[in-house]
């Protein structure tokens, strides 16, 4: 799922998180329902299943805008790396880098 999360437009990545999500949650609460469990795994697939509720809302929620910014905001940091760093008097300052050997 993460290599499609990626590769994906953001229509076709938005359904399959929800379509995929939909279907591990129902299949976990399927599980607990079938035979009894044992504590752990009853544990775990309560962590498990609100681990993908959460993905479920989260992809049903995402706008394309968000994606966008994302984007945006990789593609920046890749054209120009800098260093953050906290001046004496407390202040924060950021210099930029060059991945360029001097010539």
């Amino acid at each position: 799922m993460v290599l499609l999360s990626r590769v994906l437009n953001f229509r076709a990545n938005r359904l399959a998180n929800i379509v995929a999500g939909t279907i591990m949650t129902a299949l976990q609460l399927l599980s607990l329902i079938a035979t009894p469990p044992t504590l752990y795994y009853a544990f775990f697939s309560v962590i498990e299943i609100a681990c993908t509720t959460v993905v479920v809302w989260y992809a049903w929620t995402w706008t394309r805008d968000q994606g966008a910014l994302s984007g945006q905001a990789e593609s920046l940091y890749r054209a120009s790396p800098s260093v953050v760093y906290t001046e004496p008097n407390g202040s924060v300052s950021s210099a930029r880098r060059s991945l360029r050997r001097p010539s």
